[in-house]
């Protein structure tokens, strides 16, 4: 979608911004350009609304998620230009406008030994990787509709009944473990 019209009144601002926060949380990847744009728009409306009142009220009679439209405001504020995004995607300018957290890079805990066989290595390994994957959700959840919500939600419970079933196993077993 093009840059918002400077010159656009607030009822074209608001769809704009509809169409924007659809786009953005409906594109597999999200650039940060999608959202600068937003920010654009949401800074020009805002001049024209008026006070902070006014303007969260404007927000929700649009139905325009407020975490969405603030952080899409400042990730505006703080790039200034698209140019300055050079094709980055959401997460990565967002950690840079210091948006979210800059993501840690904790080393990863070992749970069995190095010597232990590949498929439980691997398994160690994807331990760590869902671990970082839930964590990395969290900040996204307010970008994701509802559907994609609930879908997500029934293949974790999917996962969590399959590892209690594993966990349970493991704990029942009469085999030594690296013996």
């Amino acid at each position: 979608m093009q840059s918002p019209d400077v010159s656009a009144s607030l009822d074209e601002f608001a769809q704009y911004a509809v169409k924007m926060v659809e786009q953005i949380r409906q594109t597999p990847i999200r650039m940060a350009v999608d959202v600068f744009r937003l920010g654009q728009a949401m800074v020009l409306a805002k001049g024209k609304v008026g006070g902070r009142g006014k303007w969260v009220a404007w927000q929700a009679a649009n139905n325009l998620p407020r975490p969405t439209i603030n952080h899409a405001i400042r990730l505006y504020k703080h790039f200034g230009n698209e140019a300055a995004l050079d094709g980055k995607t959401i997460m990565v300018a967002k950690r840079e406008a210091g948006i979210l957290k800059p993501k840690a890079v904790p080393k990863p805990p070992v749970y069995v030994p190095a010597d232990s066989p590949k498929p439980v290595l691997r398994l160690e390994r994807t331990i760590h990787s869902v671990e970082e994957a839930l964590q990395g959700v969290k900040d996204e959840l307010e970008t994701l509709d509802r559907n994609t919500r609930a879908k997500l939600a029934r293949e974790l419970e999917k996962l969590a009944s399959d590892a209690a079933k594993m966990a349970k196993a493991m704990k029942g077993s009469k085999v030594a473990v690296g013996v």
